[in-house]
């Protein structure tokens, strides 16, 4: 109680603990200490809450500490990255400030610093308007298992059907199923393992040139186009999002006529570099 109030999304700050949380069992494969610890701070001038994540972990080196933001840095043998880039949006976004402390063989702490705000929650917390609530059938396609979540717990609450897949592969085997019929739009991250999200929606547009789609991404639209990833006309929501942009965007392409069309004829897909 005596820590203060944050102005931040719930959804998104728990998406932030679960990255660290899942990343720190990884470091600790036989088993250890994980806390989770919360005190008064400072950033800058100003008052501030301090959530610290420690592991008594492998740890890492200070070249691997230097990477750990960047988008699709790793250490695991399989996947795209380690979630962190996506923490230092969120603490972005929310004005704080994140930092890492880390020996080999003697486990990371993570502390994070958000400004803390004299408002009582009920005043601060975001409201989602019904005009954002739907009953389409939306397939969502992102290879982050904790991104995946969220998304899809933010659309069932709107009374959205939510159909999900972790690649474009898996995906097209739910839209040649038998609930393929009745997908309404395609959510699909933009660079995954194997087939990319923009590969994938112009295989399905190919087949319902009617199918809405609307990529995500840590990138900016203004990078991916440059890339030669997207065109500068396709429907793109930005990671971290808050939970009012991804609704209220899904409403307006619902509402609005298809996306995508001409923009991804013959994409050039390629993973970005950091």
């Amino acid at each position: 109680p005596r820590v203060g109030l944050i102005r931040a999304d719930r959804g998104q700050l728990e998406q932030l603990i679960m990255n660290l949380v899942v990343n720190a069992r990884e470091a600790m494969p036989s088993g250890g200490r994980l806390c989770l610890r919360t005190r008064a701070s400072s950033l800058g001038e100003e008052a501030a809450a301090l959530l610290e994540v420690a592991d008594k972990g492998e740890g890492m080196d200070p070249d691997t500490q230097q990477r750990i933001f960047e988008p699709f840095f790793t250490t695991k043998e399989e996947g795209t990255g380690l979630g962190l880039a996506t923490v230092y949006g969120i603490v972005q976004g929310a004005g704080g400030s994140v930092e890492v402390r880390s020996q080999p063989d003697r486990g990371t702490t993570f502390s994070i610093r958000l400004p803390v705000v004299r408002l009582r929650p009920e005043a601060d917390a975001p409201t989602t308007p019904r005009a954002t609530v739907g009953e389409e059938t939306i397939l969502l396609v992102e290879d982050e298992a904790m991104v995946r979540a969220l998304a899809r717990r933010v659309l069932e609450r709107q009374g959205y059907r939510v159909l999900e897949a972790q690649a474009a592969d898996e995906a097209r085997r739910i839209f040649d199923g038998p609930d393929g019929p009745e997908i309404d739009l395609l959510l699909s991250d933009v660079v995954m393992p194997g087939k990319s999200g923009p590969e994938l929606a112009v295989e399905l547009q190919g087949l319902r040139p009617e199918l809405n789609v609307l990529f995500m991404s840590g990138y900016t639209g203004t990078h991916l186009t440059q890339q030669g990833v997207l065109a500068a006309s396709t429907e793109l929501l930005r990671k971290p999002f808050h939970p009012d942009a991804l609704v209220r965007r899904i409403r307006r392409i619902l509402d609005g006529p298809p996306t995508l069309r001409e923009s991804l004829e013959t994409p050039h897909v390629h993973e970005p570099r950091a």
